[in-house]
């Protein structure tokens, strides 16, 4: 921004120095100030030099305005985005602890039902009805392994919007430094 303003300004004074107009870039001396009359002053400086002075310090002061503007529309982006990343967390937290319980439910189911089978022989009689358990443990296991499943794909789903919002974060990070260079 400082140097926007400082090739303005240079422009400026090029400009004025164009029409001999260097004693109002640079401060006259006091002495100087009696020996010219505000009439020859005001003779020497063509009005459009103050025209083009007057509507490049109007455009300054926009382009400030607007710096201002958007450099608040960052910030509350930014605090958007904090919000979401700390929701995200907050979800995939509760996820990952929801699913792990349930892996821990499903290995006790599972232990117990080896632990049942092992007990009982095939030829048992009594075994008949093991085994039906063994067919509801097999239907578990079914469902264990696809709860699995879909616990990896969230984490995979996890991992790649974690990804995503730190590119996010870091385009933002790379146009906040922009917008303060100006």
């Amino acid at each position: 921004m400082l140097g926007v303003l400082t090739g303005l300004t240079s422009t400026i004074v090029h400009e004025l120095s164009k029409y001999g107009v260097d004693q109002i870039v640079t401060a006259p001396s006091e002495a100087e100030l009696p020996h010219k009359s505000d009439m020859e002053l005001n003779n020497t400086i063509p009005d459009n030099v103050l025209e083009r002075l007057s509507d490049a310090e109007k455009l300054v002061v926009e382009l400030k305005e607007i710096i201002q503007q958007k450099d608040l529309q960052l910030l509350q982006q930014d605090e958007v985005l904090q919000e979401e990343r700390k929701a995200a967390d907050t979800k995939i937290k509760k996820l990952k602890l929801h699913a792990k319980s349930k892996l821990v439910s499903l290995n006790k189911q599972m232990e117990k039902l080896k632990a049942q089978g092992e007990a009982a022989s095939p030829m048992d009689p009594q075994a008949a009805e093991p085994l039906s358990e063994l067919q509801k443990s097999s239907a578990e296991m079914k469902e264990f392994v696809l709860i699995k499943q879909q616990l990896q794909e969230k984490e995979e789903l996890i991992s790649t919007l974690q990804t995503q919002l730190s590119q996010t974060q870091a385009e933002q990070s790379v146009q906040v430094g922009w917008w303060h260079l100006y």
